[in-house]
């Protein structure tokens, strides 16, 4: 398991702040009738996008939900063309056609963010099977909630995976909730990870607020 210095979790913890904060200005602005955009609360689960950023590269790839401000502002985002893009600026990262379901910056490795369930999957397989047909050392993780484990394009992708062995990361962010679907109401399996040994590869369960095994577990 991979060891955390002091500077590391300072890092983390950072990252942290920053998420947290960047949420609680939007829900601020929300809620005082500033902006009216689409956006998707991230608030209880800033502490996986931090330590999941953290442990990656910074040229590896990142592919995230609608539900996506923590790995995007964690992996390096500059706030400047974030915000742009959310508030729909032709200073955002995609000159403000996206929003804040279709944020893109490949300079920090943030190639996709979809606002389809469960179609992220794929997509990282694409982005992994480059790398390894490139040699450029790059891992590419994809982020998504416990809904999209039950739609065809995660068994398809995690299948894919572990035939060609990619180099990717699955990273399922378990809310206990599908939309406004508790997860026992959509999942009889005790989690998620589970699944994993149906295809042949490595699945493990952490807690979702203790950095102590979120980082070591995506290291």
């Amino acid at each position: 398991m991979a060891q955390i210095d002091r500077d590391k979790l300072l890092d983390i913890y950072t990252r942290t702040m920053k998420v947290n904060r960047t949420d609680e200005k939007f829900r601020e602005l929300l809620m005082g009738g500033k902006v009216a955009v689409m956006y998707y609360c991230v608030r209880g689960q800033e502490l996986v996008s931090a330590a999941a950023m953290a442990a990656l590269e910074k040229d590896d790839y990142v592919v995230c939900t609608y539900r996506g401000q923590g790995e995007q502002t964690a992996k390096g985002i500059p706030m400047e063309k974030w915000w742009g893009e959310c508030l729909g600026k032709a200073t955002g990262t995609c000159k403000g056609k996206g929003g804040t379901m279709h944020i893109t910056d490949p300079e920090t490795g943030i190639m996709v963010t979809t606002g389809v369930v469960g179609s992220g999957l794929p997509i990282a397989n694409g982005l992994a099977m480059a790398s390894q047909n490139n040699g450029d050392g790059r891992v590419t993780l994809v982020s998504f909630g416990d809904g999209a484990a039950n739609i065809g394009g995660f068994h398809e992708a995690m299948n894919m995976a572990q035939l060609y062995k990619l180099p990717v990361v699955f990273l399922c962010q378990n809310n206990r909730y599908g939309e406004h679907t508790a997860y026992a109401d959509h999942t009889d399996s005790p989690n998620i990870a589970s699944r994993a040994a149906g295809y042949g590869m490595p699945g493990v369960t952490v807690d979702g607020n203790d950095v102590h095994q979120i980082y070591p577990a995506v290291k």
